[in-house]
């Protein structure tokens, strides 16, 4: 099952999210993040960490 079931994850669960994540997972969620995104202006901090320490 998923954490996120139909509502999504929300700010409330993201350690939670990042923590059932592998490395790898990690690294392409930031990379697709990055890429949709290079200015981070779209939810900052909201499900991706601000800061690298989940990556």
């Amino acid at each position: 099952g998923s954490i996120s079931a139909e509502h999504g994850i929300g700010r409330s669960r993201a350690r939670e999210f990042w923590a059932g994540l592998s490395p790898a997972h990690r690294r392409m969620a930031a990379a697709l993040k990055t890429a949709l995104d290079p200015k981070g202006v779209m939810n900052p901090g909201c499900l991706l960490p601000s800061t690298e320490r989940f990556l």
